[in-house]
């Protein structure tokens, strides 16, 4: 049987390709905000939106001016910084190193790029926040696909999540966003508000379309393999266990082993490719949204 390392991926390669995808997806998030969100008085959810809100508070009630500088991304900058500090010990180092860089693109990306005057859609509030929703989250989808992120909830969830195991990330997004869309709509014209939380809809559906890390999946592979080097394989590539056991074909009468793991959706794709490598006619059955307690890593990619 060939050996796996003849046809392993070079992990150079593959983590090129991730840099390259995460700062894809830095620029794409700047175009939905500057071009399509913010030029029609619109504000995103989340940190990005508390940002906006100061940016608001400082140039209309105190009358700052900062040129043409988008200064809402340098307050996100800001308000990140601490964040990412306290997640040193808690996130891996090159999850950590990408995130900075991921942040620190966007906020200079973000700052510098002009909006378009006039919006691009015009007066269009609906199409408005439904491309830069769309944009926004498959941006972001594809920096947490490459193993990054933009910070923002993620980070503060990751440590609130990291002092108590019984909180969701989930939840904290969804109350900080409720806040900031309250705030919207006692301060500005109520429909600001519900087209920014068009917006806000929409772009949390794309990053679930792009990026499902988070959903878990149960898998059994049923192979005639050499089991130690296909587990080593698995628990090298993936960094998950593997459990096995030895089984019986009904119909053939055959004695093969069984692998069984827990993988996030993510990582099927990966799973697959090295099963195939050892076994190509393996039986992989895979099953999603399982239930899980226990020592079971939730992985930043």
């Amino acid at each position: 049987m060939t050996k796996y390392t003849q046809h392993k991926e070079s992990p150079l390669k593959r983590e090129g390709t991730r840099w390259i995808v995460m700062l894809l997806g830095a620029f794409l998030y700047v175009i939905a905000i500057n071009e399509f969100v913010v030029p029609v008085g619109l504000y995103s959810g989340g940190i990005m939106g508390l940002a906006q809100l100061i940016r608001t508070f400082l140039t209309e009630v105190l009358h700052m001016s900062f040129g043409n500088i988008e200064i809402a991304s340098v307050i996100f900058y800001l308000i990140n910084l601490p964040a990412l500090f306290l997640a040193r010990k808690v996130m891996g180092r090159l999850y950590l190193l990408k995130t900075i860089v991921a942040v620190t693109v966007m906020t200079i990306a973000m700052a510098l790029l002009p909006s378009v005057r006039p919006p691009i859609l015009g007066d269009d509030l609906l199409g408005s926040s439904i491309v830069g929703g769309m944009l926004g989250g498959v941006g972001i989808g594809l920096i947490l696909r490459a193993g990054a992120s933009l910070g923002g909830m993620e980070i503060i969830g990751v440590l609130l999540l990291y002092r108590d195991k019984g909180l969701s990330i989930g939840r904290i997004n969804t109350v900080v966003n409720m806040v900031v869309y309250a705030i919207m709509f006692f301060v500005f014209d109520p429909h600001v508000a519900i087209y920014s939380l068009i917006c806000g809809a929409v772009n949390s559906v794309a990053i679930d379309r792009i990026y499902s890390q988070n959903i878990n999946m149960e898998v059994h592979i049923i192979t005639t393999a050499d089991i130690k080097s296909l587990e080593q394989h698995l628990m090298t590539e993936l960094d998950r266990g593997v459990t096995h056991w030895s089984v019986v074909g009904a119909y053939s009468g055959a004695e093969q082993k069984m692998l069984y793991m827990i993988v996030n959706k993510f990582e099927v794709r990966r799973l697959r490719t090295i099963v195939n490598e050892h076994d190509p006619h393996a039986f992989v059955v895979s099953k999603s949204g399982v239930g899980i307690n226990g020592n079971y890593a939730r992985h930043l990619n």
